[in-house]
């Protein structure tokens, strides 16, 4: 790494995903092996809170020699270097000559501007070659991916166990075959490789762990996200004789030593604990340890993998510390298992979980028998229940799931479904434990036919006949959406996916997430007329439809026109620049739309161009998608209210060019001209951001942490 290449970034990206504070000042860096009393060190503040000692030779020439309580973990005679990362995410320099700064913001313990100063050339050499020494952009490198069309994936070939686990899948769990790629990864996984496996929901992952328990001698662990999912992962093998066992908090002192001396004696073959025991429990760490050192750990097994990753849909902190399981235990192969990741989050799991000449497999992820479809959703509550029950009542016999934003909305809409005849329950993280679980069972037994819930229920939900899956709010990203959508037509016949499509959701969800590009995504799949909206779900994890969409969706069906709106766009953006005081999007929208027009203002200039108001807030809508207009949100402390306003981005100009061929909701011509306004929607009081906006920010923050 070049000295013209240091930045503040090439630090950050060797953040391994230790937990942080951001309190505790470990030690410094420096030029010399005497680090503690070097005048010009780069003082940094370490998440990694067992490092003693970080130095480096004198000599130029020759790599950083790194301690941890006096380890050496780089060998000059062997050139090996152990994969240890160290966090740099925060750090501070205030002394010396030269360093970096990365200054947090004492109110709310966030950081601030990324400022960098260029700092001594020694420190530089020495922090540019932490990332290289540790090994990661080999890891990284020596990944190896295959999908489902690839026909020289060496995991295809028969194996000297291929017999056997053909046999097991058969007469253990009645299938009369594999799904698409299920057998590659067994292959690779009984090859005792580090394994990555992208499977769609409904696409057969605990299979992919379940089988090799049971072939392999020794102990599979098994790290899932919820207790409720473990219990029921237990019931299922129990009930098909697969020796198993798990750690629940509430289990009693002696069960818990009955099950440790099976573990001893290798009598269990899977056995599942959530990954806070990996993180927090002393006992469990030197039952691991103990297991260790006997050889009865086979293979760790981590499923939802994507709570691992900062970029994945269902982060966890305790996810993020799985990586101690390669530094304590660095010959036990890892499996991750996830139905959703993208390219982003496959890189962060390389890295924090330290994965070597990983075997990567990704599934097809078209779903052929789902149709996907984007509704409007009135803006009126009364009016947006009554489409919403008019969905529902298309499917009267039927199971199916309708997600909301927040609790509070779970609730009304459930009250409202059940007081127009529809058999329906509410379910939200803020439930105790035993209603969530009389709700979700009620569903599954089909005492109900409707439940009305948060993302809390998502993982391990399994049931095969479910005919639709309504989104009453829009989605946070489109992970979470393929993610929720996929629980419908799991047994293959045809199902029906909606997203009911207000923007104001997405205002919403900009105070709760901090990943506004995730929202612009989900935005733009809302308002998009055009293009295939299965072409748009595969586009995001990286793979291409190919041919046709299966069950046609809402777009192929239409016949949008793109319109060039680079002109009505820039009118739009220099007058909202003139405004002395800030507006929201209605009311930008109110003013742009009215009659009354003003020579050279934002007063009726998408009125003079003939757009109606439906086409004018479809454009507004893309000018914040692509970066023209800029949305922030403001909170009233006094007055314990939110509001999204709206100004033009610096740049603006710059990403006009993306404006020139739009797909605008309403019947449009390439052309926009000689339409009339149309009548504005009913607008409730709820428009404008408000009380009922901010009733429900603290149970949203429950659900997204669920």
């Amino acid at each position: 790494m070049s000295t013209d290449s240091f930045t503040v970034e090439s630090l950050d990206s060797i953040n391994n995903g230790f937990s942080s504070n951001g309190t505790n000042l470990i030690d410094k860096i420096c030029n010399g092996t005497n680090c503690r009393s070097h005048s010009q060190g780069l003082e940094y503040i370490a998440s990694c809170r067992d490092i003693e000692l970080l130095v480096s030779h004198k000599n130029l020439g020759e790599p950083i020699e790194l301690f941890v309580h006096g380890n050496k973990f780089w060998d000059k005679v062997t050139d090996t270097v152990e994969t240890k990362e160290f966090d740099f995410f925060n750090y501070n320099s205030n002394f010396g000559n030269g360093g970096c700064t990365y200054e947090p913001n004492e109110s709310n313990h966030t950081f601030g501007d990324k400022k960098i100063q260029k700092p001594h050339t020694k420190i530089e050499l020495e922090l540019c070659n932490i990332k290289s020494e540790i090994g990661y952009e080999k890891d990284h490198q020596n990944s190896k991916w295959y999908n489902q069309d690839d026909t020289t994936c060496p995991y295809k070939k028969d194996f000297d166990w291929s017999n056997e686990i053909k046999r097991i899948n058969s007469e253990v769990f009645n299938n009369t075959g594999f799904r698409p790629m299920q057998l590659e990864i067994i292959n690779s996984v009984i090859s005792g490789n580090d394994t990555f496996a992208l499977v769609p929901t409904g696409g057969g992952k605990t299979l992919c762990y379940q089988l090799p328990a049971i072939y392999s001698d020794g102990i599979t662990l098994v790290i899932s996200p919820l207790i409720s999912l473990i219990q029921d992962q237990v019931q299922r093998l129990e009930f098909l004789n697969i020796s198993c066992a798990s750690f629940p908090t509430e289990q009693e002192y002696f069960e818990r030593l009955s099950i440790i001396e099976k573990l001893r004696n290798a009598e269990i073959k899977v056995l599942f604990v959530t990954p806070e025991k990996i993180v927090s429990s002393k006992w469990f760490q030197s039952v691991l340890d103990e297991l260790y050192s006997k050889e009865l750990l086979v293979r760790f097994v981590i499923d939802e993998a994507h709570c691992i990753s900062h970029w994945g849909s269902d982060f966890r902190p305790d996810y993020a510390s799985l990586g101690v399981l390669r530094k304590c235990y660095p010959d036990v192969p890892i499996l991750l298992l996830t139905a959703t990741a993208t390219s982003n989050v496959f890189d962060d799991l390389i890295r924090i979980m330290r994965l070597r000449n990983c075997q990567a497999f990704s599934c097809n992820f078209n779903r052929p028998n789902l149709k996907f479809k984007v509704v409007p959703k009135s803006r009126n509550t009364k009016l947006a229940i009554e489409e919403l029950i008019g969905y529902v009542r298309e499917y009267p016999t039927s199971s199916g799931i309708v997600y909301c934003l927040s609790c509070q909305d779970c609730e009304f809409v459930s009250s409202e479904l059940v007081k127009s005849g529809i058999n329906s329950m509410h379910y939200h993280a803020q439930l105790d434990q035993l209603t969530r679980k009389h709700v979700q069972q009620s569903w599954m037994e089909g005492s109900i036919n409707v439940v009305v819930a948060t993302l809390a229920f998502g993982m391990g939900i399994d049931k095969s006949n479910v005919r639709f899956v309504i989104h009453f709010s829009m989605p946070k990203s489109i992970e979470n959406y393929f993610q929720e959508a996929g629980r419908a037509g799991r047994d293959g016949e045809l199902a029906t996916c909606i997203v009911m499509y207000d923007y104001k959701d997405s205002q919403r969800l900009l105070s709760l997430v901090k990943n506004g590009e995730s929202i612009k995504k989900m935005l733009e799949y809302c308002e998009n007329p055009k293009k295939c909206r299965r072409e748009m779900l595969l586009g995001h994890f990286g793979q291409k439809l190919k041919g046709p969409c299966d069950v046609i969706c809402d777009n192929c069906q239409a016949h949008a026109v793109a319109t060039n709106c680079r002109e009505a766009a820039y009118k739009v953006a220099v007058s909202i620049s003139r405004l002395q005081k800030p507006h929201t999007l209605l009311n930008i929208l109110k003013l742009a739309t009215s009659r009354v027009k003003c020579p050279n203002g934002l007063k009726g200039c998408l009125t003079e161009l003939k757009f109606t108001y439906e086409q004018a807030e479809s454009l507004l809508h893309y000018m914040v998608i692509r970066g023209v207009l800029y949305e922030y949100l403001v909170r009233n402390e006094k007055f314990n209210t939110s509001n999204c306003y709206i100004r033009t981005s610096k740049d603006f100009n710059s990403k006009l060019y993306l404006m020139e061929s739009l797909y605008l909701r309403g019947n449009i011509s390439s052309n926009i001209s000689g339409v009339s306004v149309k009548k504005r929607r009913k607008i409730s009081s709820g428009d404008e951001l408000g009380e009922s906006f901010n009733q429900d920010v603290l149970d949203v923050i429950d659900e997204l942490s669920f």
